[in-house]
C-alpha cells in the first residue's frame, strides 16, 4: 500500500486543530480514533482510503470522502475546494 499526499484538510480532534495531508493519515484517523458516531460517509471514506492506497482510486477521491465523513460528525474545520 502506498501513501499519497493530498491538499490539506483541517479537522477538530480532541479539542485541537489537526492538519490531514495524506491518504494514510486519513485512514489512520478513520480506523483508530474516529468518534463512535459512524454513518454512511464514514464507511465510504474508509473504503476510499483503502482503494486509493491500493491504486484503485485517486487521492482526490479519498480526500473528498474523508471531508464528507468529517462533516458527518461535525469535525471539519477547513477544506479548500478542488
Amino acid at each position: 500500500m502506498k501513501n499519497i499526499q493530498f491538499e490539506r484538510v483541517v479537522i477538530a480532534q480532541a479539542g485541537q486543530r489537526r492538519n490531514v495531508t495524506s491518504v494514510m493519515e486519513a485512514a489512520v484517523l478513520l480506523f483508530q480514533v474516529w468518534p463512535k458516531d459512524r454513518g454512511k460517509a464514514y464507511f465510504a471514506a474508509r473504503r476510499a482510503c483503502i482503494e486509493a492506497m491500493e491504486g484503485k482510486a485517486t487521492a482526490d477521491d479519498a480526500r473528498a470522502a474523508f471531508i464528507a465523513a468529517a462533516r458527518e460528525v461535525h469535525m471539519l474545520i477547513e477544506a479548500q475546494a478542488r
